[in-house]
């Protein structure tokens, strides 16, 4: 037996039709097939042995545990947009580092330490770090 677990996507979907008026509408918005969203929706209410929408027609209005799950689907979501902003930030910081560190540490082996170095050791300066290798190699 295939053990199914929730994912972001199944929330997505959830969140989604919970506040459109119909499958069709929420599907188009969300750039997929009415059958994807149908999917993703049933296999929630699987794994969690309930149903989260009545059905009326084409409509589809939250019931009491569909509502008990949206509100932690959102509290969910509102974490994981929190915290894509924040690793995007660190990454942003990160590259503005990088690019600073860059700029220090190639002036420091170009003049600082090739300077101070006897001319016969002058040849080469290997700069590693996580994201690039430079060699430098000097003329004598």
């Amino acid at each position: 037996m295939e053990v199914k677990m929730m994912n972001l996507t199944q929330l997505e979907y959830f969140y989604k039709v919970a506040h459109s008026p119909t499958l069709t509408e929420a599907a188009s918005e969300l750039h997929v097939s009415q059958p994807a969203v149908s999917k993703n929706i049933r296999d929630l209410e699987e794994e969690f042995h309930t149903r989260f929408f009545t059905r009326s027609g084409r409509r589809m209005y939250l019931n009491e545990e569909g509502r008990v799950l949206l509100k932690h689907a959102t509290d969910i979501l509102s974490s994981v947009d929190a915290l894509r902003a924040e690793l995007q930030d660190t990454r942003q910081r990160e590259d503005m580092t990088l690019r600073r560190d860059r700029r220090v540490r190639f002036a420091d082996a170009a003049l600082g330490k090739h300077r101070r170095q006897p001319r016969e050791q002058r040849r080469a300066e290997r700069i590693q770090n996580p994201h690039f290798t430079l060699d430098l190699i000097c003329s004598v």
